[in-house]
């Protein structure tokens, strides 16, 4: 995967729908270089790959 990688960060308390609709608009744009720690990263996982 070459090319930046994007991922999106926010507040849970108020801002989910928001960041749900960014990390849409984005991966739509960016493909698999979006990620979201709620969908893209399991539990546990070291996301720094």
């Amino acid at each position: 995967m070459f090319g930046p990688r994007l991922f999106v960060s926010y507040r849970r308390a108020d801002s989910e729908d928001s960041a749900g609709r960014l990390f849409e608009a984005l991966k739509a744009r960016f493909g698999e270089r979006v990620f979201l720690d709620t969908s893209s990263i399991p539990y546990g996982e070291d996301f720094r790959r």
